[in-house]
């Protein structure tokens, strides 16, 4: 029974498809919606680099904050935060996620239990010999290395809507925040090394004064739509996987040579 077993399993496994990985530094990839709620927030903070000029003539940045649904409540009611003196900290720009919509103009991943992938070359297999000789030798024998590909599944495109809403003090620093958005709006949002989303503004309403108890504000409502990506780690997408580290091919040619006499070798 034991030796049935051992051939059944061995008819049974692909030995190209048992990789290591716990030695890989390229780790599954996964995208999630809050990997753009991140990027965007990036973006505000580390390429606008929203700031105004407060009226002592200072540089004071516009702080970025993603509101919870308690938060958005206190912000939409114009309930906003004070310091130990009792003033509006201003000015403040919050967003929130609003809705989700699929996008099957750009690729449709057919079925998640079968899902596309694509393969990125990520070079020659490390643990391969690899010098001057046996590079000679392989020119001559015409033999292949194995390469390392990476498997990346398609992705699910989808549309996010986002609400924003931007206070300042005075109509000017609100000027200088909705240029600075207005201007960078239309093109890809995101750390350049890490994950990108494109946005898009279509219309920035006009800002209304309000009066807060002894203090006036501007506010500022706008929408954000950002077409992206996500990679979910789901579990149709691990089984259909496996590993997404894949090695190539080789090819190996082996000679022969034929002698009369074994002694003359």
């Amino acid at each position: 029974m034991a030796n049935k077993d051992i051939k059944h399993n061995r008819n049974n496994v692909n030995r190209a498809e048992q990789t290591r990985r716990d030695n890989d530094n390229n780790k599954d990839l996964s995208i999630g919606l809050y990997d753009i709620d991140e990027t965007i927030k990036y973006y505000f903070d580390e390429v606008l680099k929203l700031q105004i000029t407060d009226s002592g003539g200072n540089i004071n940045k516009v702080p970025v904050k993603y509101a919870s649904p308690e938060n958005w409540k206190s912000y939409q009611t114009n309930d906003l935060r004070r310091d130990s003196r009792g003033k509006i900290q201003l000015p403040i720009l919050t967003f929130k996620r609003d809705s989700i919509t699929k996008n099957r103009n750009l690729g449709n991943k057919v079925d998640a239990n079968k899902p596309i992938y694509t393969f990125v070359d990520r070079g020659r297999d490390p643990n391969q010999r690899y010098d001057r000789l046996t590079m000679l030798n392989q020119r001559q024998t015409g033999a292949k290395y194995s390469r390392v590909l990476e498997k990346i599944v398609v992705p699910d495109y989808i549309t996010v809507n986002y609400s924003c809403v931007v206070y300042t003090e005075f109509l000017t620093q609100m000027n200088t925040i909705i240029e600075a958005i207005s201007y960078g709006e239309g093109g890809y949002w995101g750390d350049k090394s890490k994950y990108m989303v494109r946005a898009k503004v279509d219309e920035f309403p006009s800002a209304v004064e309000l009066a807060i108890g002894e203090d006036r504000v501007v506010k500022s409502e706008f929408s954000l739509t950002i077409e992206g990506h996500i990679i979910p780690k789901t579990i149709q997408k691990q089984i259909q996987q496996g590993s997404s580290k894949v090695l190539t091919k080789t090819k190996i040619q082996l000679g022969e040579s034929v002698v009369s006499d074994i002694t003359k070798i």
